[in-house]
């Protein structure tokens, strides 16, 4: 058997591996992620007789050319490269946003273009949306998770991430991407037990270290085109022209985030503090083959997080009050609005209601009860919710 992975995925000295890729082309894609998996030692043998499972970021309903989602082109080059490496059974999981039933699925799969990728591969669709209750005693915030059972019940795991800027967390790659073994709304009902921004960083830091204990996980990143601006779902494409592997999703995150020219994402601080990855991009181990696309230097933001550099230094000033009355939050655009009512589904503490303005319903945010998570910002298939930021912001900063 080829030598485990468990021991070695939250080890800070396991290398990540890079490689410049600028189009979605899957046998280009394919022949770089065979070099990047010899270059990460994970042999020929290692998928034989294992049943894989690859879990995607599909969030949402969103075609491949609006970058919030992983490119199908990324599912057909990774399930025809594990078919040639003998992997027994292969199939694509996902617990998107919202309710996690098989109607939904069937449509985020159609929608996302994973069900022809799939169809070309030969590989499986998961349509189970069961979950089982996994123990983890060693979580700081969180002793237990339920997780879908796909996930649960696979040999190797292959987080299929997508990088992206995230209006929460700043930035969604490997860490936060294993969000989605979160069955459903119980993602909404996660929100809701850690409302604000350090113990929800805690619990995914936590989750991650959990699935990673639990199977052998290799990460991989979709930097191709990425998202920029008000992501997960509402920013805009960003040329960004790499794929990204290794066996530690925070040494990934890591790279990913000074490829970004990110130096204060919450999830990869929580993770150093536990030991996790290193420090700095600078500490981190690449494999030989790497090759470096040229770094971004002007990244746009989400319009959530500008206030990040004030409210680390000062959080608690005035009790915290100053913060909640400042800090950046989410409205709804009426102009836009549809009255759809996802957002009403999809926040976690029921802060929104529909209301009637010219006869047509809209939903507002009753600000006092929002716990600023941009689930709202997030689900919205129209782009209404957009980010309030007090003008005060650009004095304090």
């Amino acid at each position: 058997m080829a030598e485990s992975l468990l021991n070695q995925s939250i080890s800070p000295s396991s290398p990540v591996s890079v490689s410049v890729c600028d189009k979605y082309d899957a046998e280009t894609i394919k022949n770089i992620l065979k070099n990047q998996f010899s270059a990460l030692g994970i042999s020929e043998n290692y998928f034989k007789n294992k049943k894989v499972v690859i879990k995607p970021n599909l969030v949402m309903k969103k075609s491949a050319e609006a970058a919030a989602t992983t490119h199908p082109a990324m599912i057909e080059a990774l399930s025809s490269l594990l078919c040639e490496l003998g992997g027994h059974e292969i199939i694509i999981a996902e617990s998107p946003g919202g309710i996690y039933s098989e109607s939904n699925l069937k449509s985020i799969y159609k929608v996302c273009g994973i069900e022809e990728a799939a169809f070309k591969s030969g590989i499986s669709l998961n349509f189970d949306t069961g979950f089982k209750e996994i123990k983890y005693p060693d979580g700081i915030v969180s002793k237990s998770y339920n997780i879908i059972n796909p996930i649960a019940d696979a040999d190797i795991i292959i987080n299929l991430c997508k990088l992206k800027s995230h209006s929460l967390t700043k930035m969604s790659c490997a860490v936060k991407n294993l969000f989605g073994v979160i069955p459903g709304v119980q993602k909404f009902e996660m929100h809701a037990r850690f409302p604000n921004l350090p113990d929800f960083s805690a619990m995914l830091v936590d989750l991650c270290k959990c699935v990673c204990q639990m199977h052998e996980v290799i990460h991989i990143a979709d930097a191709i085109v990425g998202m920029e601006g008000n992501g997960p779902t509402g920013g805009n494409p960003r040329f960004i022209g790499a794929i990204i592997s290794s066996r530690n999703p925070y040494n990934l995150d890591l790279s990913a985030a000074d490829l970004l020219g990110f130096d204060d994402a919450p999830l990869i601080k929580c993770a150093y503090e536990r030991g996790f990855c290193p420090k700095s991009n600078a500490e981190l181990a690449f494999t030989e083959n790497s090759v470096f696309p040229q770094k971004i230097n002007d990244f746009v933001m989400p319009d959530s997080v500008h206030h990040k550099n004030f409210f680390t230094i000062f959080p608690d000033i005035m009790g915290g009050n100053l913060v909640k009355i400042l800090e950046p939050h989410p409205k709804i655009n009426y102009k836009t609005c549809v009255g759809c009512g996802d957002c009403v589904r999809s926040c976690p503490v029921h802060t929104i209601d529909f209301v009637t303005i010219k006869n047509k319903r809209k939903a507002k945010i009753k600000r006092d009860k929002c716990i600023k998570c941009f689930c709202c910002q997030e689900l919205c298939p129209h782009k209404a919710v957009y980010i309030v930021k007090n003008p005060i912001l650009s004095i304090l900063k």
